[in-house]
C-alpha cells in the first residue's frame, strides 16, 4: 500500500527554496522555521477582494513538480488564469508569473503584489530596480530583483492588463539564479528529467492510457511532493489517512443527525449514508504503529467511534441461519450488494464482523476491561456467525478459522469472505455456488461502481467515498491474481471500477482544474495542495500497492 518516492532528502535541501506552504497561491521558503518567505497574490479593485490562498480561487494545481528544484503551477478563478514557474539553485531561485485576464470590458482591474517576510533580524535596503536588498546572517548580502515587461506596468503598483510577465529573482553575493534564457533552458531539462523519472516509476507507457490520463497522475503525483506533510513528513504515500478520512466522515455523520444525541433517544439514520462500510477501512489502518503514532487522535474519537459502532451492531440485527438484515440504501457506491436470500443481505454480516474487528483493536487501547470485552466477543459473534453461513450443505469458512477437523466434519469450503470485502472478489474461490454468481452477475452493471454515472462533482461525501472506493480497489488487485471459477469477471469488474475512480476524478479535473479537493475536518471539501487524495489517485493509476 506504501510507495516510497524519494529518499529522505529533507536535511540535504533544508536550505533550498521551496512552495512549502500548501495554502497560499503561490510562496517560496526553506524548511528553517526562521526562513525569509516570498509570496505572490492579486487584489480586485471591482470586487474589493484579495487572492493570496487557495480558498481565494477557482482551483490551483502543480501540473509538474518534483517539490525540490523546480515547479509550474496553474492556478484560475473566473477570467484570470495565472501561471507559475520556479525554479531553485542552491540558496537561490527564480520566480516567472504569466497573469491573463480575459475581460474584454475591464481589464485593468486587476493589481499585483509580492510580499517578502524576513526574519526581523535582517537590514533592508532602499528599493529600485532591485525591489530589495539587505544583509543577514543567514546569506550574507543578497538582492531581490525584477524584470517586468508588459503593455503597461507600474513598478512597485503592478496593475496589469490582459496579459502580461514578470520574472523575479533571489540572489546572494556568492550563488547567482537562473534567469532569462538560461532560465527556460534550465526549466525544460528538469521538466524532461521529471517526466522520465515518472515513466520510469510508474510505467504508464505500458498501461494503453489516454494522454491525459497520464497528464493528470503526472499532476497528483507533482501535488503530492510538492507538499510539506511529504518532504518534511512521512515519506510514504500512504499519508496519515485515519485523520483525514475518519474525522470529516464523524462530523458529517454528526451534523446530519445520524449519531444517537447525548441528550435525546433518536435512531441514527443509515439512508444515503456510507454506514459500517468505513470501519473496513479502519480495520485497514489499525496497526500498532499507527495507533500508537495517532494515539490522541484515536484517544478523542474514541468515543463517537463506540456510539456510532454499537448503533450500527443494532441495526445489524442477526436474523436466521446467521445472516443481518441490512436496512441501507445506497445509491452510489460498490457497497450496494443488493442480492437477497430469505429477505436478508449476504454482505451485511462482513461489515458487522469488520465493525467489531477495528473496535476491538480500537478498545483495547482506550477503553475499559469490561467495554473491550463487549466488542471481542462481539468479532467472535459476528465471526461465528459467518461461519454458519451456508451455500447449499456447505459453510463457509471465514478468514480459515475453523480447524482443519471441522472443516471436513463440516465440509467446510473457503469462500473467501474476508479477504473479499468488496463484492467483486466473492466470486473467486474454489468452487462455484449461485448466491456469489448472482452478487457478481448484479455488479457487472458499471453505474453501480463507485459512483453514480449521473456525476455532476464532488459532494461533501464523495471525498470520503473516494478514500473508501481505495481500500476496497486495493483488496481487489491483491486477490484478482487468485484462482477461481469467475477469476476473470473479477478482472473486468476490477477495471471496470478503476476505470471509474479515474474518470470520475478526470471529469473534475477537466471542468473545473481541481485535481481533488482535500478533506476538511467538518467534511466540507475545499481546495488546497493536499496529500491524502492526490497520493490515492497516483496509487489507482499506477496500480502499485
Amino acid at each position: 500500500m506504501e510507495r516510497t518516492l524519494l529518499p529522505n532528502l529533507a536535511q540535504k535541501y533544508e536550505e533550498n527554496w521551496r512552495p512549502l506552504e500548501p495554502n497560499d497561491i503561490f510562496s517560496l521558503r526553506t524548511a528553517r522555521p526562521d526562513s525569509y518567505k516570498f509570496g505572490v497574490g492579486w487584489y480586485d479593485n471591482v470586487e474589493k477582494k484579495v487572492f493570496t490562498t487557495v480558498n481565494d480561487v477557482g482551483s490551483a494545481t502543480w501540473t509538474m513538480s518534483d517539490g525540490r528544484t523546480f515547479g509550474v503551477e496553474k492556478v484560475t478563478n473566473g477570467n484570470v488564469t495565472v501561471e507559475f514557474q520556479w525554479v531553485n539553485t542552491q540558496r537561490t531561485w527564480t520566480t516567472r508569473i504569466n497573469f491573463k485576464n480575459a475581460d474584454v470590458v475591464d481589464r485593468k482591474r486587476y493589481a499585483i503584489f509580492v510580499y517578502f517576510k524576513d526574519d526581523g533580524k535582517t537590514t533592508i535596503g532602499a528599493t529600485s530596480e532591485k525591489l530589495l536588498n539587505g544583509n543577514s546572517e543567514q546569506y550574507g548580502n543578497f538582492t531581490l530583483s525584477a524584470d517586468l515587461w508588459g503593455d503597461e506596468v507600474k513598478v512597485f503598483t503592478f496593475n496589469v492588463t490582459d496579459d502580461i510577465y514578470w520574472e523575479f529573482a533571489f540572489s546572494t553575493s556568492k550563488e547567482k539564479p537562473y534567469t532569462g534564457e538560461g532560465f527556460y533552458l534550465e526549466l525544460n531539462t528538469r521538466i524532461a528529467d521529471f517526466k522520465k523519472n515518472f515513466e520510469d516509476k510508474f510505467k504508464f507507457s505500458g498501461k494503453a492510457l489516454p494522454e491525459f490520463y497520464v497528464e493528470l497522475s503526472r499532476a497528483a503525483v507533482s501535488n503530492l511532493l510538492a507538499s510539506d506533510r511529504y518532504f518534511e513528513g512521512s515519506l510514504k504515500v500512504a499519508g496519515t489517512y485515519n485523520t483525514e478520512l475518519i474525522e470529516p466522515w464523524l462530523n458529517l455523520i454528526n451534523e446530519q443527525s445520524a449519531m444517537i444525541s447525548e441528550v435525546s433517544n433518536n435512531q441514527i439514520v443509515l439512508e444515503a449514508l456510507a454506514g459500517p462500510q468505513i470501519f473496513y477501512a479502519l480495520d485497514q489502518l489499525l496497526t500498532d504503529e499507527t495507533i500508537h503514532s495517532q494515539k490522541a487522535f484515536f484517544k478523542r474519537y474514541y468515543p463517537r467511534l463506540e456510539a456510532h459502532a454499537k448503533n450500527l451492531l443494532q441495526r445489524l440485527d442477526p436474523n436466521g441461519a446467521g445472516r443481518y438484515s441490512w436496512p441501507l440504501q445506497a445509491k452510489s457506491s460498490l457497497f450496494e450488494a443488493t442480492k437477497k436470500h430469505k429477505g436478508f443481505h449476504v454482505d451485511a454480516q462482513i461489515w458487522a464482523y469488520y465493525l467489531a474487528k477495528s473496535m476491538s483493536k480500537l478498545s483495547a487501547h482506550f477503553a475499559a476491561t469490561e467495554e473491550s470485552g463487549y466488542w471481542k466477543n462481539a468479532q467472535l459473534v459476528a465471526t461465528e456467525k459467518l461461519q454458519e453461513f451456508k451455500n447449499g450443505n456447505r459453510y463457509c469458512d471465514f478468514e480459515a478459522l475453523t480447524t482443519q477437523e471441522r472443516q471436513q466434519k463440516f465440509n467446510y469450503y473457503n469462500c473467501q469472505t474476508a479477504k473479499a470485502v468488496l463484492p467483486i472478489l466473492l466470486g473467486i474461490t474454489n468452487s462455484s455456488h449461485d448466491e456469489f454468481d448472482d452478487l457478481l452477475k448484479e455488479l457487472a452493471d458499471s453505474v453501480k461502481m463507485a459512483f453514480p454515472s449521473r456525476y455532476q462533482g464532488f459532494s461533501r461525501w464523495d471525498l470520503i467515498q473516494i478514500a473508501t472506493n481505495y481500500f476496497f480497489l486495493k483488496t481487489a488487485y491483491e486477490h484478482i491474481h487468485e484462482s477461481g471459477p469467475h477469476q476473470s469477471d473479477a478482472h473486468q469488474l476490477y477495471g471496470q471500477l478503476r476505470m471509474n475512480l479515474i474518470s470520475t476524478v478526470a471529469v473534475e479535473y477537466q471542468k473545473s482544474g481541481n485535481l481533488i479537493a482535500a478533506f476538511h475536518e467538518n467534511g466540507d471539501p475545499y481546495k488546497t495542495k493536499s496529500t491524502a487524495a492526490t497520493s490515492l489517485l497516483a496509487l489507482i493509476l499506477s496500480e502499485k500497492y
